[in-house]
């Protein structure tokens, strides 16, 4: 009865690892792409040569001041803020289903050995051993979101 149970557990290995690696892909996609865009950003303003030239004393330019109005103007920060906020709710969404598949995986484990010391004769796959890889998968995926993060 209990061996005919390993299947599901491939099955929920692979569901997991397909659903966890989507999400991270998502975030890190969209990290770069933010990245990106706060790149073009500054060098569409000038920004690392303007401050060279005031810390060099020559004041911030006309140019730079100009510039920074349109962004006030378009309300730029705002949009800015806006994506920064959607990005950390993205963040705390993969952590949170991080920590839940976790304390499913413990509670497995946990499960595994309360049944095996009532049924010491059963000689089934250890979960512990098969869950090692999803583990080496998820230590490297949580590495990724506090990174992201």
């Amino acid at each position: 009865q209990n061996v005919s149970k390993a299947p599901d557990i491939k099955l929920y290995i692979d569901l997991f690892q397909s659903t966890v690696s989507k999400d991270i892909n998502e975030i890190s996609d969209l990290a770069e792409e933010r990245t990106e865009s706060g790149r073009k950003m500054l060098a569409n303003v000038n920004l690392p040569h303007s401050l060279t030239a005031y810390r060099q004393g020559g004041g911030i330019p006309e140019e730079l001041w100009l510039r920074v109005e349109e962004f006030q103007r378009e309300n730029r920060l705002a949009k800015l803020k806006q994506e920064l906020w959607e990005l950390r709710d993205m963040a705390e969404l993969a952590r949170t289903t991080y920590q839940r598949i976790v304390s499913q995986l413990d509670f497995d484990i946990d499960s595994d050995k309360l049944f095996r010391k009532e049924n010491p004769g059963f000689e089934g796959h250890d979960a512990e051993e098969v869950q090692r890889t999803i583990r080496l998968t998820l230590r490297n995926y949580d590495k990724l979101l506090g990174t992201a993060q």
